[in-house]
This record gives C-alpha cells, structure tokens and sequence, in this order.
C-alpha cells in the first residue's frame, strides 16, 4: 500500500481570468512531490476572528503548509517556535495595535520571509518600522482585488 495515492489528492481551483463565474474550472494534482517550499504559517489575528476561520479552524491546509500557532502578541508566541522556522505572517485587522505587534514579531522570529496581509489596505500595519521589512527582502502582499467582480 503506497502511503500517498495521488488518485484521491485533487484540490479545485478557481482562477477568475480564466474561469466560469461561480464555478472552478480547474482540477490541480498535488502531491507531496510537487512541493517546492513547505508554508510553515505563524497567523498575527483573533483567534475568534471567523473571517480567518479558513485558516485557524481549517485542519486540512494544502499540502506543504502548516498553521504552527495565531496571537495576537509577541508573548502569545511560545519561544520554541523559533525551532520551527515560521516563514509565513498572516496578519488580519482583528490584531489590536498590529502595527506595534509586526516588528516585534519579526523580530522573535527572524526566518519570515513572506508577510500576507488579510485586508486590501494596510495602513493598520502602518508604522516608522514597515519600511524596514521590505529592506530585510520580507516579501509583503495583501489582499487587493479579493472582492474585485473582475
């Protein structure tokens, strides 16, 4: 019996430049294989936030990620996590005074790479610090156009 049967692993899709409004039009395999990064995920939110739901309640992430842990301070973030080597920062307006909390996380946490940002705008995260993170080669996006009819 093989561990991994890629016959029942297909996750949908939707791409709105390309696909049917309402429907996914594209089925995507995925193995553990055609993992090229895994998405160790450290979420900067409420936990009782449901807009994050997807993520926070969500016990099957795509192959590749993992939630290790969601705070909404520093000290909420046990210190062995370090160990695990979080690159991935979701942040979500439900953060009170995030944008004191994000240079303090990055900096207890120094392999971030990628910081995504659940709201179009961003100027919650606004801060002397902010343009630091860019400087640091800390990819930053957010959420533009998720409400777009485009």
């Amino acid at each position: 019996k093989r561990a991994w049967d890629p016959s029942l692993d297909k996750y949908k899709y939707w791409n709105r430049e390309e696909s049917t409004k309402g429907t996914a039009s594209l089925v995507l395999d995925m193995s553990p294989d055609s993992v090229q990064k895994e998405a160790r995920v450290l979420c900067l939110a409420s936990l009782d936030d449901a807009a994050n739901a997807p993520l926070t309640k969500n016990t099957n992430l795509p192959f590749g990620s993992r939630l290790l842990h969601v705070g909404t301070t520093p000290t909420e973030f046990p210190d062995s996590l370090v160990d695990e080597c979080p690159n991935v920062l979701f942040v979500s307006p439900s953060c009170p005074h995030a944008r004191l909390q994000l240079p303090q996380i990055l900096h207890k946490f120094p392999s971030i790479e990628w910081i995504h940002v659940r709201s179009a705008g961003i100027d919650f995260l606004e801060s002397d610090e902010l343009p630091a993170v860019t400087k640091k080669g800390i990819v930053m996006t957010n959420a533009k156009g998720q409400f777009s009819s485009s």
